[in-house]
């Protein structure tokens, strides 16, 4: 008896590549492991964890993977910090809405404030200075003024543009104009008829 020969063997020998993006995954992955790592504790605070987070991140995702944990350590480290102050007096501050007075202020606090919109109240009583902190960016007095700035430049490049549409709009209603009552060979010839009539 013979024996059939069966040829199932594939067609490339290659496995198929994987065109995947992969991407949005190892995010996802780098965020989720910095937002364990990256945090206040007893013993150390979220700058060291910055660290800790870079050097683990690297070994884990590797130098292909590098950039996106970065990006994803960062994200994670401007929420945890607090960086943006504005500073004034009690009386600024609780206008802005940013801290608000007690009615029984703790032992200590003599200004007799806590913080209401802001995270954190400080008073430097060196200096006479008191910062209300947040996460807000827009908090800040500097930013205030950078703010104020980059409105008058758009302001300023808005009227640029406008006055350069408009010139251009009069410019085309002058062409369509002449163009509408030039005369053609037609008319020139229907004027000379009736000259000579």
């Amino acid at each position: 008896m013979s024996k059939a020969t069966h040829g199932l063997s594939p067609a490339v020998a290659l496995s198929k590549l994987d065109t995947r993006d992969w991407t949005r995954a190892l995010w996802r992955e780098a965020f989720a492991m910095a937002r364990r790592m990256i945090r206040d504790r007893r013993t150390s605070t979220a700058a060291s964890a910055w660290g800790w987070y870079l050097g683990h991140a690297r070994k884990r995702f590797g130098a292909s993977g590098w950039r996106i944990a970065q990006a994803a350590g960062h994200a994670v480290f401007d929420r945890r910090t607090v960086a943006y102050a504005a500073s004034g007096s009690v009386a600024d501050l609780e206008r802005q809405g940013l801290v608000r007075r007690t009615r029984r202020p703790r032992p200590g606090n003599l200004t007799a404030t806590v913080p209401y919109r802001a995270v954190s109240f400080e008073r430097l009583r060196d200096c006479g200075l008191n910062l209300a902190w947040s996460f807000d960016p827009l908090m800040s007095g500097a930013n205030r003024g950078l703010r104020v700035h980059r409105a008058k430049k758009l302001r300023a490049e808005r009227r640029a543009v406008l006055a350069e549409l408009r010139a251009e709009e009069r410019q085309v209603a002058m062409i369509m104009a002449e163009d509408r009552f030039m005369l053609t060979e037609k008319g020139l010839s229907a004027l000379r008829a009736a000259r000579m009539a």
